[in-house]
């Protein structure tokens, strides 16, 4: 009983990294073409 207990337990801590790691890779898309087009403007002056 105790291991599928920790069995459930991981497989739902894995799941929420799944998801916080997708939200993290989102806004940090978004941050990295926000940076990349400021440095493309600095770059081009």
């Amino acid at each position: 009983m105790t291991i599928y207990i920790k069995i459930k337990i991981l497989a739902y801590n894995l799941n929420y990294l799944k998801k916080y790691l997708n939200y993290f890779i989102k806004t940090n898309y978004k941050l990295l073409k926000l940076f990349k087009i400021k440095y493309n403007r600095v770059l081009n002056k």
